[in-house]
């Protein structure tokens, strides 16, 4: 999946945390461990821009 592999590309290069926003990704990206830590309401107007992390962790 490209998601997963981004992440990897990520840690494979020192990265910790991954940071994202999004307009209409929102529950697709929880579902992927991304955690909510700012929304900014009705940016774009009539809907909400939401910014998501998630800490990264090397598999073995």
């Amino acid at each position: 999946m490209l998601l997963k592999k981004a992440e990897a590309i990520g840690v494979d290069n020192g990265a910790v945390v991954a940071f994202l926003k999004t307009v209409d990704a929102k529950q697709f990206y929880e579902r992927h461990g991304y955690e909510i830590y700012g929304v900014l309401e009705d940016r774009p107007i009539g809907t909400n821009l939401y910014h998501l992390k998630k800490r990264l962790v090397k598999h073995a």
